[in-house]
């Protein structure tokens, strides 16, 4: 009788979910549109000087972003009252909270460009978590898309600048400045590739994601961006590793003495032969303005640490110091146009919004991966969990976060986790 029971709700979960799915879901409407637009339109602004030489549109993205998160936070407000969570309070408060320290700051300069990606995490974070339908596929297919946009344009570019394919151009880094298409330069594209790619590859395996992963890791080639490769070469020598050693764990043949001595063998040798890929990468590509970079420092391992990191480490100093301007509100969003940003988002938060920025942001953060680790078994939750964390590793070496594009997916697959996990809840409720 139980069993029939658990059947019959088992069947009305499933029939509820297929009338749940037929609705026209806005936010992965939202999602498709606004990424899209990133892919296909150029900022037409001063600040943008680089030729793009594949296919785009010419227009002011900004008031286009606007006017899409505004229409779609209409559409929430006339269908039903929006949900509101602490992530919402916190990101309101923070976009609250940055408006301040134009009162104080000595440099207000494209204030407001800098800014508008608060709102957008605002927005994009508040339409995702609205979403009542089973999403998971959706999101996938349309990651796998702009994945092979932004491959295909990277490929365009190359073959723009070289008329050719060669692997004997891969060291020729001058053409570093040049790679430029719609959603931005070098470093900012390989930003979106390697956690796209990360999470397609969590969410499914199968042909197109195979497909869609070696086109993708081409174009991150492509790229030359130094930190996203050595972070790619990271991230698979750690599942080869995880591989080999659940495999000798798990191998009750052998003693634990000697499974100790096997797996000390194999880190060691996987830990010289990770020294000398990195180290022939950095040869091969190294950043075109600093390829004849001279450190300040004195110290031995200050010199060497700021050289490899392509001068990070002065810029790390430079910008600290402008953090114990204003320590608890931060300096703002002012920045002239040859202003070198941190290359580190905990210390970007710190110089902008100041420990209570940094306070509010990691309070968000913290929400997030509480509530979406308690569905990590989930393909989409985990997928997700790990495009995050990938996007913030490379975060703490390059100025890609606090970009439009990069907020609007960062707080966009954010609000639908929270969705994921509350759908998931509701199925766990009723079983």
């Amino acid at each position: 009788m139980d069993n029939c029971r658990r059947d019959f709700r088992s069947l009305k979960l499933y029939k509820k979910s297929l009338s749940v799915n037929k609705k026209i879901d806005y936010t992965v409407l939202y999602f498709f549109s606004v990424f899209i637009i990133l892919c296909f339109v150029k900022a037409n602004t001063e600040d943008v000087i680089k030729n793009i030489y594949v296919y785009h549109f010419n227009l002011n993205i900004i008031p286009v972003i606007i006017g899409i998160c505004v229409f779609f936070s209409v559409v929430i407000l006339f269908r039903r009252r929006p949900y509101l969570d602490r992530i919402t309070v916190g990101l309101f408060y923070s976009a609250l909270l940055g408006i301040i320290p134009i009162v104080y700051a000595e440099n207000i300069n494209h204030y407001w460009g800098n800014y508008l990606p608060l709102l957008i995490s605002l927005i994009s974070y508040t339409i995702c978590t609205q979403s009542e339908v089973d999403f998971p596929e959706e999101i996938y297919k349309i990651i796998c898309l702009v994945c092979v946009i932004i491959s295909i344009q990277v490929i365009a570019t190359e073959l723009n600048y070289f008329s050719n394919l060669s692997i004997s151009n891969f060291n020729n880094v001058s053409v570093k400045a040049f790679m430029s298409i719609p959603i931005g330069s070098s470093n900012l594209i390989a930003a979106y590739l390697l956690p796209m790619v990360g999470f397609i590859n969590s969410f499914k395996r199968n042909k197109l994601t195979f497909i869609v992963t070696v086109l993708s890791i081409y174009a991150l080639i492509l790229c030359r961006s130094k930190n996203a490769l050595s972070l790619a070469i990271l991230m698979v020598c750690f599942l080869i590793i995880k591989k080999v050693y659940m495999f000798i764990l798990k191998d009750y043949s052998v003693n634990r003495n000697k499974k100790l001595i096997i797996l000390s063998l194999i880190s060691l040798m996987f830990g010289v032969a990770l020294i000398f890929v990195l180290n022939l990468l950095g040869k091969i590509i190294s950043d075109w303005e600093f390829s004849l970079y001279f450190s300040p420092y004195s110290n031995y391992i200050m010199n060497y640490l700021d050289t490899i990191s392509s001068g990070r480490i002065v810029v790390y100093q430079i910008e600290l110091m402008r953090f114990t301007d204003h320590i608890f509100l931060g300096n703002g969003y002012g920045y002239n146009l040859d202003y070198l940003r941190s290359h580190n988002w905990i210390i970007e938060i710190l110089v902008q919004k100041g420990i209570i920025g940094l306070a509010i942001y990691i309070f968000c953060l913290y929400n997030i991966f509480k509530n979406a680790l308690q569905y990590y078994k989930d393909s989409f939750s985990r997928a997700s969990i790990n495009l995050l964390l990938i996007i913030y590793v490379q975060g703490l070496f390059e100025i890609t976060i606090f970009t439009i594009g990069m907020d609007f997916l960062i707080w966009s697959i954010s609000g639908f986790l929270i969705a994921r996990s509350s759908f998931l809840r509701k199925q766990t409720i009723e079983y």
